[in-house]
């Protein structure tokens, strides 16, 4: 049991930039002003916003410097025990824009899933349930596969420990009043 625990913890460690990058972006709402245009500006297609306002430029420049900088403190914590045993990559020579792809590949996931719900019809904020939960994901994965993939159990894994991370994240966010909407 611990092994598996130990093996759940490691793929959460590896993606942590991906996790930083996907809060960052509700997280420094208040901040970084002048970039906080929406990427499609203003846009429609089908009558429909691209991405709607709430999907800023301000955001994906946050979710890439979140994934690079979390990134950078665990090559940082490399040489520590505790590191290397939570380590499924080399932190020592996988280059630091690995962590700048895993944040900005999250930010791409969920770029795609925004345009999908607003093409569907799904307002900014209404949840699009499991998908808004594995967006990013999938996006931190499918940008980085070229360097390192984890390979599809770790995958289905990672998944799944997500979509019960994102849940208590989210429920959490509600209660301390950073998320308007509990899901």
């Amino acid at each position: 049991m611990t092994d598996i625990l130990l093996h759940v913890a490691s793929l959460i460690y590896f993606f942590l930039p991906a996790y930083a990058a996907n809060m960052s972006p509700v997280l420094c709402k208040n901040i970084f002003k002048p970039i906080a245009t929406p990427i499609d500006r203003g846009k429609t297609l089908f009558g429909r916003p691209v991405f709607g306002t709430h999907k800023t430029w301000r955001g994906i420049v946050v979710a890439a410097l979140a994934g690079t900088v979390v990134f950078a403190i665990q090559a940082g914590l490399a040489s520590h025990s505790l590191a290397q045993s939570l380590a499924i990559i080399d932190y020592t020579t996988m280059p630091i824009y690995f962590g700048t792809l895993l944040g900005f590949g999250a930010m791409l996931g969920d770029l795609c899933k925004s345009f999908l719900k607003r093409q569907v019809g799904i307002k900014p904020g209404h949840p699009w349930y499991v998908i808004d939960q594995i967006d990013y994901i999938v996006g931190a994965v499918l940008l980085t596969s070229p360097i390192f993939f984890p390979g599809w159990m770790n995958l289905a894994v990672l998944v799944l420990v997500s979509l019960v991370l994102s849940i208590i994240v989210n429920h959490a966010a509600y209660a301390l009043k950073i998320r308007s909407v509990r899901w």
